[in-house]
């Protein structure tokens, strides 16, 4: 009907037009009866009721006066509304309208019902300062009315969703509620243009509402810096909105639903991580294959582009693992190569233990294959590094047959808690000992151990499976004596039949207080100290003025001789017992000792994985919250990859092609050691002494150690023996230094070099390279200049210092049979930058037997002149060499070539020129003579 037609009561006569009828309560029109009869009809219900007074605890009305029963709602404007809405927010009031929309948000309504009730809401709220939560909907036949709450509202509040493990479950401060019966219904007509119903009840003036969720304008802030930090987002948006009432955990929360469609490709998380590598391998990463096995889940991945781009020079890798890294429980390992004393991560496993029915040795398998394939992709590594960890050192020795190098850090930090630990040491056999070593007396032994208890470098017990991840280790409550093994003839023997079973003497048995102390406080520094100078000790580095050099064995045999007196003269046969058992028997001594190997590695601590955990856990994890495997992937490949290839540009000469180099981190401290070195004892000393007396004087040790600096102000000085064309010297700084320097060699070279200022020849530190072998930095002032060219038609050989390319190399091969005259005519190899490309293989490609000769003599030339030596590895296997690997390397080093030290196949080359080089050491050899012929240079 339209609002303008005339209507006519049913109940009366009474006819007028449709408007002067009471709209119904719906709002979806007017009543057929007119308000004259609906008065007598409520009047009729409730006589008394219109001489009633209001309710005490009721609010009032918010017109100015109460409107009869009888008198429908009054009919205003969105603006009325909320503006009456807003002048009585602070007081407890009633309010019952009818209110006409303005058109926008009529044109609103097309985002669905709720939604527009929700909007009428949020400007009812907004007036109020009051916030109303949906409670239902009721659907009418012309219309529906939906039903709002007051959020602090008592008892209205939802249930805590509580986790499944107690101890998991965390507190939380709950918002002051009231008991106010705030109440918002909302009436709205299915027709469009028709007056909403709002009827609002607020019994209480209470505390009003903080809103503290995100705006929309912050959210959409959000959504365009969903590439940057959350850390980085906060600040961006306290830079614009000033103090807000929302925090920084709900923009990381909110950032992180934006992001997790780009890492959270399932809700598994472990099947999501496998997803997000699958997605970046042939990319990014390429995804290690390991053997799936029972009761234990790896994944592993490596860096595709480092693996291309420098998997080939890597001669050195570090082994490390962390934990608290994501919400799974996984442990993670990283592979870490060296590179020019920087930090490149190779790759990474995350691995964890199921069920517990993996078997032992579970973890030291998924190693030793990840360390297979990786040493396939860096076929020249030569060294590796772990700590104490027996399932990373077994992996390491297992895949990559090369030295392995105990952590300097952790083995020392080992040595210093055992040391101070009451426990006595495992069973330790002198005989076994004497055999080794004749001095070492085989009846001086411990008279009490725990018995044959295995111990790891730390001095823990090893547990039963002690390689599988997780296992419980044995605690002894109890201490138990085994008589020591010794030479002493037995007490007596006893006669079982034909068994004759030997009684030794047995001590009385003590317990607790009644043993002896492991180690006195007084002896720890020492052992300490010898440990140190044990572990740094070398073939390349002299020992004393004279420019003495030791072998590999006699530098072990004088650190046991060294250690194992010292024990012996202070009675500390416990501590001899766990230091030859954990560090010093044969074969715990390759662990850790640097002399083991024919080369001194750059990396002598695990610090280039610790850096890498530091950065990666309170750089780019620190953000998150416990956060899933998957996310942690994605950003391992998202954030450190494009660091490493910033660090890997650097290495390859892609980076500032036109520019000059700066020098990296470890240039900059050879630097800084280089010009305090370069200055008087004098100097050095007073600024040391300056520095100790700025601290507190309160600082623990501070007088110590300014009494050890006024003991080296009045030391004199020794006599070593230095040598700047190999880079070596005898003093003890040296041989513990980081950078294998001193000041003997920094002063040495400050007066040969010539226009040198190491406070402004950056160039100088940024062209250093630690060698493996001596001369330990390249420096062309310091080392022998090449030999002038002779004419090519000489049959001379080729200078190994002169750095020119053999065009064409002839060569014979020769038996020991054979004589000059029936030699073949030679077959000729072409070289191209230093490196062999045979045109004609031959049939010379025999490999000589075990128990060849250990020399063979390789004569190219004539007789005389002097002997240079170029030290070298033996071959992967450890055993014979073929002559076809053999002329495929030694043109490189009769070329001088600068890579020749990579390559190395062989433990020894001595170089005699114009007549002949010998190959020694304990490989086998083909028992050939190869004639070499000089026919052209380059």
């Amino acid at each position: 009907m339209s609002s303008e037609g005339i209507q006519k009561c049913a109940r009366c006569s009474y006819k007028g037009a449709s408007t002067t009828f009471p709209i119904k309560k719906n709002g979806s029109g007017y009543t057929k009866t007119c308000q004259k009869c609906i008065s007598n009809i409520q009047a009729a219900k409730d006589p008394n009721k219109e001489n009633s007074a209001p309710s005490n605890n009721k609010a009032v009305p918010l017109d100015s006066e109460p409107p009869l029963p009888s008198q429908p709602p009054s009919t205003v404007t969105l603006d009325q509304c909320l503006e009456l809405i807003s002048n009585n927010k602070n007081e407890a009031f009633e309010l019952d309208v009818f209110v006409v929309l303005p058109e926008d948000m009529w044109r609103a309504r097309g985002g669905g019902f709720h939604g527009f009730g929700n909007a009428v809401r949020d400007k009812i709220a907004e007036a109020s300062d009051y916030h109303w939560n949906q409670k239902k909907t009721r659907r009418g036949a012309g219309s529906s009315v939906i039903t709002y709450h007051c959020a602090q509202l008592e008892g209205d509040e939802r249930k805590p969703r509580l986790h499944d493990d107690p101890k998991k479950r965390r507190g939380r401060v709950k918002m002051p509620r009231f008991n106010c019966g705030g109440s918002l219904l909302l009436t709205i007509p299915d027709g469009r243009n028709l007056p909403i119903r709002i009827r609002i009840e607020h019994d209480e003036a209470h505390p009003h509402y903080t809103d503290i969720s995100i705006p929309s304008e912050v959210q959409e802030l959000i959504r365009s810096m969903k590439g940057s930090t959350p850390s980085d987002i906060w600040a961006e948006i306290l830079k614009r909105y000033g103090t807000p009432e929302y925090n920084q955990d709900q923009v990381y929360a909110h950032w992180s639903h934006i992001n997790e469609a780009v890492w959270r490709l399932a809700d598994d998380q472990v099947l999501s991580a496998r997803r997000v590598l699958d997605r970046a391998a042939g990319r990014e990463v390429e995804i290690i294959p390991l053997t799936a096995e029972t009761g234990i889940s790896t994944i592993a991945f490596a860096f595709k582009e480092v693996l291309d781009g420098y998997g080939s020079e890597t001669a050195e890798i570090a082994m490390d693992s962390t934990w608290k890294t994501n919400a799974a429980s996984y442990e993670l390992f990283g592979f870490f190569g060296e590179a020019n004393g920087q930090s490149l991560p190779l790759g990474f496993i995350f691995t964890t233990m199921t069920d517990g029915s993996a078997k032992p040795g579970a973890k030291e398998r998924m190693l030793t294959e990840t360390l297979t394939w990786l040493s396939k992709r860096c076929p020249n590594i030569e060294w590796t590094l772990s700590d104490k960890d027996p399932s990373e050192i077994n992996a390491c020795r297992k895949a990559i047959n090369k030295k392995h190098q105990l952590c300097y850090w952790h083995a020392t930090r080992y040595i210093e808690e055992r040391l101070a630990e009451d426990k006595l040491p495992a069973a330790y056999d002198p005989r076994k000992a004497h055999a080794v070593f004749a001095f070492i007396d085989p009846t001086w032994a411990p008279g009490v151990t725990r018995g044959p208890v295995a111990e790891y470098l730390d001095g823990r017990d090893v547990e039963k499976g002690g390689d599988m991840q997780g296992g419980t280790r044995r605690e002894l409550n109890s201490i138990l004596q085994t008589p020591p093994p010794t030479a002493r003839p037995p007490l007596l023997i006893m006669k079982a039949g034909d068994r004759r079973i030997p009684i030794w003497p047995s001590p009385p048995p003590l317990r607790g207080a009644g043993l002896p102390a492991f180690c006195p406080a007084a002896f720890r520094a020492t052992i300490k100290q010898k440990y140190t100078i044990h572990f740094h000790q070398h073939p390349e580095i002299p020992f004393d003025e004279k420019g003495t050099h030791f072998t590999a064995s006699e530098i072990h045999e004088g650190a046991v001789l060294d250690m194992y007196s010292f024990c012996r003269e202070h009675d500390l046969a416990q501590v001899w017992a766990y230091l030859w058992n954990c560090w010093y028997s044969p074969p715990q001594w390759p662990l850790w000792a640097r002399s083991a190997a024919p080369g001194i590695p750059r990396l002598k601590t695990t610090m280039v994985s610790e850096a890498q955990w530091k950065v990666i856990k309170h750089q780019d994890l620190a953000t998150f919250n416990r956060p899933r495997l998957d996310l942690v992937i994605h950003v391992l490949i998202n954030r450190l990859l494009p660091r490493v290839r910033v660090t890997l540009a650097n290495l390859l000469g892609a980076r500032r092609k036109t520019r000059a180099s700066a020098p990296n981190d470890w240039q900059n401290d050879f630097r800084a050691a280089w010009l305090d070195m370069s200055k008087s004892d004098e100097q050095r000393n007073v600024e040391r002494q300056l520095e100790v007396l700025r601290t507190s004087k309160k600082m623990k040790g501070r007088s110590e150690r300014l009494a050890e600096l006024e003991a080296e102000a009045t030391r004199p000085n020794g006599k070593y023996h230095t040598d700047v064309t190999r880079w070596t010297c005898s003093c003890p700084a040296y041989l513990i230094s980081r950078f294998l320097l001193c000041k003997h060699l920094v002063r040495t070279a400050n007066t040969h070099i010539p226009n040198f200022n190491p406070q402004t020849n950056l160039a100088f530190f940024a062209a250093l390279r630690r060698n493996h072998f001596p001369p330990f930095y390249n420096i062309p002032a310091l080392q022998p200049k090449p030999l002038p060219a002779e004419d090519p038609t000489e049959e001379t050989p080729v200078p190994v210092t002169q750095r020119k390319i053999l065009q064409t190399l002839s060569y014979n091969i020769i038996s020991k049979d054979t004589t000059p005259e029936s030699v073949p005519e030679a077959d000729e190899i072409e070289l191209e930058d230093g490196l062999a490309r045979e045109e004609d293989k031959g049939d010379d490609n025999e490999v000589a037997a075990e128990g060849d000769e250990e020399e063979t003599d390789f004569d190219f030339g004539d007789e005389d002149s002097e002997v240079e030596s170029f030290d070298g590895y033996r071959n992967a296997r450890g055993s014979s060499v073929s002559i076809q690997r053999f002329r495929k390397f030694l043109p490189r080093a009769l070329c001088g070539g600068s890579k020749f030290e990579k390559p190395r196949k062989f433990m020894k080359i001595q170089i005699i020129p114009n007549h002949s080089f010998r190959l020694t050491k304990d490989v086998s050899l083909p028992r050939k003579l190869v004639h070499f012929k000089k026919t052209s240079l380059g």
